[in-house]
């Protein structure tokens, strides 16, 4: 399965570990499941809003501000609260591959 031809979602992933992995679908599903939430515990750990993964990129949790804005339909102005937000950035490595691919990485 080539995971360039679909959408990223939980089943062709788990499909990936399986067959990259040589595991069955329930050891693929958990391995999965793991791995999210504990991704999901680093990006609520307060102490440290970043998560760096060699040669991918680093997420960040930032703040965004208080701020005023309008509906652009209405054009009524409205309060937007503040929040946390996830943003991403790409290590340099995953950046060359992306601008330079090589014919290689496309099959």
């Amino acid at each position: 399965m080539n995971i360039n031809k679909c959408k990223i979602i939980r089943v062709s992933l788990y499909k990936v570990f399986q067959k990259r992995l040589k595991v069955n679908e329930k050891e693929a599903h958990y391995l999965l499941e793991k791995i999210l939430d504990q991704l999901k515990r680093a990006f609520l750990n307060v102490q440290d809003p970043r998560i760096k993964i060699s040669s991918f990129g680093t997420f960040m949790v930032t703040h965004k501000k208080e701020r005023m804005g309008r509906n652009p339909r209405t054009l009524v102005k409205s309060v937007i609260l503040p929040r946390r937000k996830i943003t991403f950035r790409a290590s340099k490595g995953l950046l060359q591959k992306l601008n330079h691919p090589s014919t290689e990485e496309m099959l």
